[in-house]
């Protein structure tokens, strides 16, 4: 190995079956390019022709060796902790059971990550409706219900899709200027917005509120776009096994209502779901809530 002060030195065996711990105690993994030139001083290695000069710099690159392969080591490690936090929440969201519990998780989550007070998922119901199904407070609902109200706010505009959205100061936001008068009345400061979507499509936003301006930081920023993806990719698998589980019990209770009037009637499996359909069609209700009756009061709603 040659070193840029022009002094050869001798490659030196540092093992491969754990980090060269350093004089001043840092732990260098084995496999970081620099470890063998570090070892190599911290052995003990200065030629002895080297005049002061060389001396010097010879010294110079060795500090700069411990701190580059130091940074480098730090860095590996920070990342190996995040990719095992990240992968821990994962299983949490996941493992939550139904949307209401998986929301309540994610801003259980969140709420820890960043220090906040307000904290909240709120999802995009047909007809433009919002939806707050998990908060860390009531103002959540209100600050949603306003857009519904007013007519904008962050979560109907669709114009940043796929982003995070930052407002270091509501009172002077001025792109839903009603919207951000009537937030900072309730003693709002600053927001950030962040969408959850899954298959391109944006179900809803995880919400952060301060109640002072705030100039949310890149690793606040970083942190809520990795894990509202894994918060949006949870709550769809919720709100899609939700969706089957109610399906198959509907199935199940107009079947016996089928069943009730096959037997009482005589009629074939389906002249039962005609007579339950022309009800439901007829009295402007849902086939499910019609077969609950039946059931309930053996009955149909005429005789």
């Amino acid at each position: 190995m040659r070193h840029r002060a022009g002094i050869d030195v001798p490659p030196l065996n540092v093992g491969t079956g754990g980090p060269l711990v350093l004089a001043d105690g840092r732990a260098i993994p084995t496999g970081c390019a620099d470890t063998a030139r570090i070892a190599a001083f911290e052995s003990g290695f200065l030629p002895a022709t080297a005049g002061d000069g060389r001396r010097r710099r010879l010294m110079a690159d060795w500090a700069h060796a411990c701190d580059h392969a130091a940074r480098a080591a730090s860095a590996s490690s920070e990342a190996v902790r995040d990719a095992k936090t990240f992968a821990q929440w994962a299983e949490d969201l996941f493992a939550a059971g139904d949307p209401g519990e998986t929301a309540e998780q994610v801003v259980a989550l969140a709420a820890a990550e960043i220090d906040i007070p307000h904290v909240g998922v709120t999802m995009l119901r047909a007809q433009h409706r919002l939806d707050t199904v998990a908060a860390a407070s009531p103002l959540l609902a209100r600050v949603a219900e306003l857009e519904i109200t007013l007519g904008e706010g962050p979560c109907l505009d669709l114009r940043w899709h796929r982003q995070t959205l930052i407002i270091p100061d509501l009172a002077k936001d001025t792109r839903w200027p009603l919207w951000s008068a009537a937030v900072a009345d309730f003693g709002l400061g600053g927001a950030m917005y962040v969408e959850l979507a899954a298959d391109n499509r944006r179900m809803g936003v995880l919400t952060f509120l301060s109640t002072e301006p705030r100039d949310f930081d890149d690793e606040d920023v970083a942190f809520a776009h990795i894990f509202a993806r894994h918060a949006a990719l949870a709550l769809q698998s919720a709100e899609r096994d939700a969706n089957l589980q109610t399906a198959l019990d509907a199935r199940k209770i107009i079947g016996q209502a089928q069943g009730i009037l096959m037997e009482r009637y005589g009629l074939t499996d389906a002249q039962a779901f005609a007579v339950l359909r022309r009800y439901s069609q007829t009295t402007n209700r849902k086939l499910r809530t019609i077969a609950v009756d039946l059931i309930r009061t053996r009955t149909l709603p005429d005789d």
